[in-house]
């Protein structure tokens, strides 16, 4: 099963090999806010390396980044 980062429901998500409703949970959220996703700023959300694994059950959009936004919301 490969679900699209962005439109992957929450439930879908927790049904990764690897993620829980923490993970998902954070991937909602992280997406909803900045309108995008790559593997780095999933890495960089989760605060860990990605597993290429999972990184093959994912498929990810074009990324248009305001890197600004997405840098201040990591640091606090």
């Amino acid at each position: 099963m490969v679900v699209h980062i962005l439109t992957a429901s929450e439930a879908e998500l927790r049904e990764l090999p690897g993620s829980g409703q923490k993970t998902a949970g954070v991937i909602v959220r992280f997406r909803e806010k900045h309108k995008t996703m790559t593997p780095e700023l999933l890495s960089l959300a989760l605060g860990r390396a990605i597993p290429g694994y999972l990184l093959d059950l994912l498929e990810f959009p074009e990324a248009v980044l305001d890197l600004k936004s997405v840098s201040d919301d990591l640091t606090g």
